[in-house]
């Protein structure tokens, strides 16, 4: 029982993979990463080196609202993109730099959930305000 007990104590502490799985948009597939928790949300994508392509972090959030992305600790430029609850694109900021931290870009309605992909990516695809995505 003990062992049990013990056993139960350290696999509390080991950190898990974050959730993931797959985003379609205008027929591109993308691996996504979930950002669902507080301290997840802060940090993002925050303190990487890159994302691969065809990669994504989605921020999935209980409500929509005006959710505002800074670029703080961040290595390379991205693309967000701001989703409805009917995972409608609701606003695109492209090309954002890290040096742009720490300024935060909101935006113009209320979103569900965010989107952060390479810089580039949302021009390469042709994406564009009211394109559907699914999730």
């Amino acid at each position: 029982m003990v062992a049990l007990i013990i056993l139960v104590i350290a696999w509390s502490g080991v950190a898990t993979a974050p959730e993931s799985g797959n985003l379609t948009i205008k027929g591109h597939a993308f691996k996504v990463e979930y950002a669902d928790t507080p301290e997840a949300q802060e940090k993002g994508l925050g303190g990487r080196d890159n994302l691969p392509s065809n990669h994504a972090m989605l921020f999935r959030f209980t409500a929509d609202g005006e959710h505002c992305f800074w670029m703080k600790d961040m290595r390379f430029s991205l693309d967000i993109i701001w989703i409805n609850p009917e995972k409608k694109v609701v606003h695109i900021k492209p090309d954002v730099s890290p040096a742009t931290f720490p300024h935060n870009f909101c935006p113009p309605e209320p979103s569900q959930y965010v989107l952060e992909v390479n810089a580039g990516v949302s021009q390469q695809i042709d994406l564009r305000v009211g394109d559907s995505l699914s999730f």
